[in-house]
Formats: structure tokens, sequence, C-alpha cells
């Protein structure tokens, strides 16, 4: 076995090599810093709110805040850029909407090795919301001047709120189930549109025995009902307990009884 030796021609030779090799540069691990895993995780929540229908829901402004674990930063020796790795998302928010889900991030380096990280996120649905003024009472017709308009997080109550894409004019359809006190949220958990047909009110019945045949007699409604609902009705002069017919909700004071 023989061993040969590179000997520069000359002294300016030698400081040329070492000149490159001094000033070749070193490849550097990927340092992962918070901002860097910040953004990824914000830009994941962003896609899974989009995909959900709620990104670009008319009156709501979104807040996502990650947390990222203490061993951030981490270094990754296996990789010089984002490049060269491969992430993984998983979360519950793929299924459905939650203000408290945790991002599980799997980062795949080019050599096999894997780093899994969790990162709780905080995700806010600010909005100004419908709020009692004052103490508003069962069954009391809402309007403009009982309610005013609040900031607030809505991300626990999202569709079940009235915000200020619901306008002032529209407000005076619904009525409170419950007591809500001042500051409550108008939430459609303890509000409800005025039915247009009242339990125990008078209505009027239409039956239609025959095409082209319509008959309308007095009846009396067995429970509420919105346009559109099936209900039970009765006949105001039967006074048989158990004896009810159903009808289909068609207007204010007015069911469509079924043969």
């Amino acid at each position: 076995m023989s061993i040969t030796l590179f000997k520069p021609a000359s002294l300016s030779g030698l400081l040329l090599l070492a000149f490159f090799v001094v000033t070749t540069p070193c490849a550097h691990a990927l340092t992962v810093t918070k901002a860097d895993l910040n953004a990824k995780i914000t830009t994941y929540v962003e896609d899974q709110l989009k995909a959900l229908n709620l990104l670009n829901k008319p009156g709501i402004s979104w807040k996502i805040t990650p947390t990222p674990p203490p061993n951030v930063p981490l270094e990754l020796k296996q990789s010089q850029s984002w490049q060269d790795l491969t992430l993984e998302y998983q979360s519950i928010l793929e299924q459905r909407f939650t203000p408290n889900p945790v991002v599980r991030l799997t980062i795949t380096q080019p050599g096999g090795s894997k780093r899994l990280i969790g990162v709780p996120v905080s995700i806010q649905a600010n909005a100004r919301v419908w709020a009692a003024k004052k103490q508003i009472d069962p069954h009391a017709k809402l309007s403009p001047l009982m309610v005013q308009l609040q900031p607030a997080d809505v991300s626990r109550a999202l569709d079940q709120v009235l915000i200020e894409t619901t306008p002032a004019s529209e407000l005076n359809q619904y009525e409170a189930r419950v007591i809500l006190r001042a500051g409550e949220w108008l939430d459609l958990r303890k509000i409800q549109k005025t039915p247009a047909v009242k339990r125990n009110s008078p209505v009027k019945l239409i039956i239609e025995p025959s095409p082209g045949m319509r008959v309308t007699i007095n009846g009396i409604a067995l429970e509420d009902g919105q346009i559109g609902q099936v209900i039970r009705v009765k006949r105001q002069k039967d006074n048989r307990q158990r004896h009810y017919l159903s009808g289909t909700v068609t207007g204010k004071g007015q069911v469509n009884v079924s043969q």
C-alpha cells in the first residue's frame, strides 16, 4: 500500500489551500423557533376553520394563539431548511370546532427520524353580540330598545347567539323563553321566534275533505308552533280530552289539518 501526500508547489499554493478550507461553509442544523412554529400552526388552524366554513363567517374576527412547548426552540441536526422536512398535522379541528384544540405536529427529517410536538391552541371568535340592557321576563317580546351590542368572545356559542349581523329591526320576531338578566346574550337556547300559533289559543282549522273542497272551522291549538311545524289541535267544541288532530301551521293563527 502506498500513500501519496499532496505537496503544494509553493507557499502561495499552501496559503490558497488554507483559505479554501477556512472559508468553505459548513452545513448548519435547522433551528425551529417559537415564531416558526407559531406561523406553521396558525396557518394549519386557519385552513381547518376554512374547511369548516367558519373562517369567513360574517361579523366574526378570529384570534389564534398557539402555545409552543418548553423544549422549543429545538435543533434538527439532519436538516438545513424547512424544505428538507415533511410536516404532518393532526387535531380535532379536522372533525369539528373547539376553541381549545391541541395540534399534534410530526416533523420527519431526511434521515427518517421523527419529532412529535403537541401545541395547545386558543381560538377566539370575537364579535359584537346582542345582550339585554336590563332583565327581560319570560315570554316578553323583544325590541331594539331592550338590547344593546357589546364585544364578546363567542367561540363557545357559535351559531347560538345573535350578533350584529342580525339587524335590530328583526329582533321583534323573538321572545324570551326564560329570564334574561342584564348583560346576558341573546342566546337561541334562551329565546325563540314568537310562535305563529300559541298553545291554548284559538286557530282557524282548514280541512280539505276532497280535492277542490275546503272547509274552515274554529279550533284550539294544543301546543306552540312556528310556520311549517306540525302541531296538535282540536275542534273548538270538542271536549274529548284525548281526541286531537294534527296539522301544519301555515300562517298566524292558521293550521292546515291532515286527513
